[in-house]
C-alpha cells in the first residue's frame, strides 16, 4: 500500500500517541514496571518530577520493543506454519503417488486391463526406472495382450 509507505511520519506519530496513551493508562490505575522505574530513578537522579518523565519515556520505548518481538515471534510462528503445511502436502503427495504406484502394479498383476487403463488415463507418468522396471517385470508373466500393449505404450510415453 502506498498510503503507508508515504506518510511514514504521519503514522509514527500516530502510533507514537497510542503508546503515550497506554502509559499514561497504566500510571493512572498504578501499573508500573519495577524494573524500569528503577532505572529511571537512577538516571534521574533523585529528582522526582525527573524519575517519571524518564519513566515514561523507558515505558514508551518498552512498549514498542514487546510489540516489535510479539511481531517477530508472530511472523516466526506464520513461517513455521507454511512450513508445516508444505512438508504435510508433500507426505500426502507423496503418500499418493505411492497409492497409485501400488495400485497400478497389483492392477497389473491381476490382470485387470480396465484399472490399469483407468489409472494411465488420469494423467500419471512413470516416476523413475525402478517403478519402470517393476512394470516390465509384471508384463513378463502377463497373458493378455491387450495389456502388455497399453503399458508397453504407456512406459514409452513416460521414456521408459
Amino acid at each position: 500500500m502506498r498510503f503507508f509507505t508515504k506518510n511514514r511520519s504521519s503514522k509514527k506519530r500516530i502510533i507514537e500517541e497510542w503508546v503515550y496513551e497506554l502509559v499514561a493508562d497504566e500510571l493512572s490505575v498504578g501499573e508500573i514496571r519495577k524494573g524500569l522505574w528503577t532505572k529511571a530513578r537512577g538516571l534521574s537522579e533523585g529528582d522526582t518530577n525527573k524519575c517519571e518523565s524518564i519513566y515514561i519515556q523507558l515505558r514508551a520505548e518498552s512498549i514498542v520493543d514487546e510489540a516489535k518481538v510479539l511481531n517477530e515471534a508472530c511472523e516466526m510462528f506464520a513461517r513455521n506454519e507454511a512450513k508445516r503445511e508444505i512438508k504435510a502436502a508433500t507426505e500426502l503427495q507423496e503418500q499418493a503417488s505411492e497409492a497409485w504406484e501400488s495400485h497400478l502394479l497389483l492392477s497389473i498383476h491381476n490382470e485387470d486391463y480396465d484399472k490399469v487403463h483407468g489409472v494411465i488415463r488420469s494423467g500419471v507418468t512413470i516416476p523413475n526406472e525402478e517403478f519402470a522396471e517393476k512394470c516390465k517385470f509384471l508384463l513378463i508373466k502377463c497373458k493378455s495382450q491387450d495389456l502388455v500393449k497399453l503399458v508397453t505404450f504407456f512406459l514409452k510415453q513416460s521414456n521408459y
